[in-house]
């Protein structure tokens, strides 16, 4: 992994942002988007930053404050608004808590914010307020997870960084975790950074170079380690993987023909007459990374076995939907071999919320794959819009590759499907989905938008000529 601090990068970042919000401020925007850039440490609104600094007020009081990114805001464009300020005297306080509910912690960051309009700050707000550092960087590096994310997790980390960092088992994100990392650090004060077994990195310090540079050595370091412990056999092609059996046609002969079944058969009825279903548009994958993770003779097991991460479960669902030898040669056959699958895959997805408590309620209720994994094809993610399916295929791809690579070292480990359950429907989480893709309306479900094509592909013929380019705007 490069660390890519330029000096020339950081002074255009002053130049552009400390004369109004202070140079602590400016860097720690750089910062948070040279980790935001890079998808090997997080995709799409995953991780979060934070400084220490102090707030003016109307009054003339000079208060200390703690800036945190809005949960679910882009490190990579992060913008001062998504880093709102809170009290950090007050924050603090609330260490001295036995215990905080999820709504109750939410109220207590949100009536501390400086301005009252500003977005609600991450899950993790309270893990940032507890540690002393003035920088805090916290990411889902795909190394760190690939040796997090084994029976022996915390070993394999030890191996790899020594006693640079401390090791947290996994902790449910928010209150008991943010206590957890402070005790740990109060008690390790040498430490460069915290791994988070199934969750990912904290590194921190007083300047924000020195907090980035840090992250990036460490996850660096778990790279190589991996690359050393894989010499001779690529972590993403296992020496025993069988070339797998090519159809006739090319992967995007195959795509263009299943794509529309693919998109009737996950077409969720809503019992709204006026929007009878909610359709799916679908982002179509066939990388080499998809190809390899689909050739292996573990395919199945590897993907089914949970999320990296509970951030990526509300995304993607903690496991896609893979068809086993598709029925390429009879388009009827393959349409009821999709069919089965899909209904099975609805009918294990509503047994499992059933196991934990039973889901969302019924007007966001969506028991069907958001990926769907084809041999010859390629992988299928949906979404209500192109940029929701795009975000689940970037998280699916990413999600196939590392535990690739977590096979390769020793043998892959999601969290167990209680956590995974906890994650998915959890409100705080839940709350980083778009508000606008669905809204209830009595028992029924309907588009925000209220666009009569939303949700929908549509063709338009001249479009590039005046009255065609008008009626595509």
């Amino acid at each position: 992994m490069k660390n890519r601090w330029s000096e020339a990068d950081a002074r255009e970042a002053r130049e552009r942002w400390a004369a109004n919000h202070g140079e602590a401020f400016a860097l720690r925007l750089y910062t948070a988007g040279l980790i935001g850039e890079d998808p090997a440490l997080v995709l799409h609104g995953g991780g979060n930053v934070s400084l220490k600094g102090t707030v003016h007020t109307v009054t003339g009081d000079e208060v200390e404050a703690i800036y945190v990114k809005g949960s679910g805001s882009n490190l990579a464009s992060l913008t001062p608004e998504q880093l709102p300020a809170m009290d950090l005297s007050y924050l603090r306080r609330l260490r001295t808590l036995e215990r905080l509910d999820d709504d109750e912690m939410v109220n207590q960051i949100r009536t501390h914010l400086f301005d009252a309009s500003a977005p609600t700050p991450s899950i993790e707000t309270l893990v940032h307020a507890f540690l002393p550092h003035r920088f805090i960087d916290h990411s889902h590096a795909g190394a760190i997870l690939a040796l997090t994310n084994q029976p022996e997790g915390a070993r394999l980390i030890r191996d790899a960084l020594g006693d640079r960092v401390a090791v947290l088992p996994y902790i449910r994100p928010g209150f008991e975790l943010a206590k957890a990392c402070a005790d740990l650090y109060e008690d390790r004060s040498n430490i460069e950074g915290i791994v988070l077994l199934f969750h990912g990195l904290i590194t921190f310090a007083d300047d924000a170079r020195t907090s980035y540079e840090r992250h990036i050595a460490l996850v660096d370091t778990c790279e190589r380690f991996i690359s050393h412990r894989t010499s001779g056999l690529s972590p993403r092609e296992p020496g025993s993987a069988s070339e797998p059996a090519m159809a006739k046609e090319q992967p995007n002969e195959l795509a263009v023909r299943v794509a529309p079944i693919l998109r009737g058969l996950l077409a969720r009825p809503t019992g709204d007459e006026d929007h009878p279903y909610v359709r799916s548009i679908l982002e179509w994958r066939s990388t080499e990374v998809v190809f390899k993770f689909m050739a292996r003779p573990d395919a199945k097991t590897l993907a089914d076995a949970g999320p990296l991460t509970g951030d990526h479960v509300i995304r993607t669902k903690s496991k896609p939907l893979l068809i086993d030898q598709p029925q390429w040669s009879d388009e009827a056959a393959l349409h009821s071999q999709l069919e089965r699958a899909i209904q099975t895959y609805c009918q294990d997805y509503e047994a499992y919320a059933a196991r934990y408590g039973g889901g969302a309620s019924g007007d966001d209720w969506d028991p069907y794959p958001i990926v769907v994994l084809l041999p010859e094809a390629g992988m299928f993610c949906r979404g209500l819009t192109k940029r929701d399916a795009c975000i689940a295929a970037d998280i699916a791809e990413h999600t196939l590759e590392v535990k690739a690579d977590a096979q390769a070292v020793g043998r892959y480990d999601g969290l167990s499907e209680q956590h995974v359950y906890d994650m998915e429907f959890r409100a705080i989480q839940r709350a980083k989905l778009r508000s606008a893709e669905i809204k209830p309306k009595g028992a029924k479900i309907t588009l925000a938008l209220q666009h009569p094509l939303a949700g929908q592909v549509v063709a338009i013929s001249g479009g590039a000529g005046a009255i065609g380019f008008a009626v595509a705007e």
